[in-house]
């Protein structure tokens, strides 16, 4: 191959490879706004529970952080 072939290829690599990046930004942003939606979800649910639990006998909940997900 020539050098002029060879950036050519490079570059369309490149380009094609700055795309399939971006679709993967794409998914990892749908992926965490679909996360925190679940996690408000729980946390509604855990406090609806607690309010109809008995005064004093709510269980102490913890919620997920980012670093146990990942």
């Amino acid at each position: 191959m020539t050098t002029e072939e060879l950036i050519l290829n490079f570059s369309t690599q490149a380009k094609d490879l700055m795309k399939e990046i971006a679709d993967y930004e794409q998914k990892l942003a749908n992926a965490k706004e679909r996360y925190l939606k679940l996690q408000g979800a729980v946390e509604g649910l855990n406090i609806l529970q607690d309010q109809n639990e008995p005064d004093g006998e709510a269980p102490e909940r913890e919620l997920l952080t980012e670093a146990e997900v990942a």
